[in-house]
């Protein structure tokens, strides 16, 4: 989580400047299809643990793998909410988006 931190900050500002710039909806559904790339990653990466001890590279694989994955977590989370944004009331503002947001 330490190494994942400051990358999730910085491409966190990318998240938000694309859902500005496409269709929440359509922003989900490309980060939908990069994180089902992303879970095959995540397959090739246990498929290919190499017996002890383990190297850097693997350790260096793990991490991209994790930092991928979160990236395209929070671009589905931003693209989300900015599309419950977009739908709400704002006659009843935050309860509203709670309420979309489960």
């Amino acid at each position: 989580v330490l190494i994942d931190f400051p990358f999730e900050i910085s491409l966190g500002y990318y998240a938000g400047k694309w859902s500005t710039e496409y269709t929440p909806l359509r922003l989900w559904c490309w980060a939908f299809a990069a994180r089902l790339a992303a879970a095959v990653f995540a397959q090739i990466t246990v498929m290919i643990y190499p017996s002890n001890p383990v190297p850097a590279w693997y350790m260096l694989v793990v991490i991209a793998e994790h930092i991928y994955s979160t990236f395209m977590n929070t671009v589905m989370f931003v693209a989300i909410s900015a599309f419950h944004a977009r739908i709400a009331d704002p006659a009843i503002g935050g309860t509203y988006m709670t309420l979309l947001a489960t």
